[in-house]
């Protein structure tokens, strides 16, 4: 149950998928603006669940050059986050150690980095 106040039409073009993720990305948009990192320096996101690849889409949809390392458990949070922009995904078992013992790793190389227009698209390696 909620007060009218608190309800808001969606337009027919929007998707209930965007719609609904609305919320999600809005909360980590404000605390992204407040803490927006410079260029030069390094984020790691902890985590790859639906908060985690928000903030990494606030920190792209705000221009943010930044190298993000995304620590994600399974292959489709990987994919998730090479789409929204990360540069790294190290991949971790349940016991949070990387998995394959030295950790299998994926990389974008510093001189390949996604920019502009292809930022936030998927890079394949």
């Amino acid at each position: 149950m909620a007060h009218r106040s608190q309800l808001f039409h969606v337009p027919d073009d929007v998707s209930d998928e965007n719609a609904i993720m609305v919320d999600a990305f809005c909360s980590t948009l404000h605390p992204v603006i407040r803490n927006l990192p410079c260029d030069q320096d390094m984020v790691l996101i902890i985590g790859a669940g639906t908060i985690s690849i928000c903030t990494l889409a606030a920190l792209r949809a705000l221009d943010s050059r930044a190298r993000v390392i995304v620590l994600a458990r399974y292959p489709f949070q990987g994919q998730l986050a090479w789409r929204y922009g990360a540069d790294e995904v190290i991949y971790l078992d349940k016991g949070g150690k990387t998995k394959g013992g030295a950790g299998r790793r994926e990389v974008v190389p510093a001189d390949t980095r996604q920019t502009g227009d292809d930022r936030g698209r998927r890079r394949d390696l």
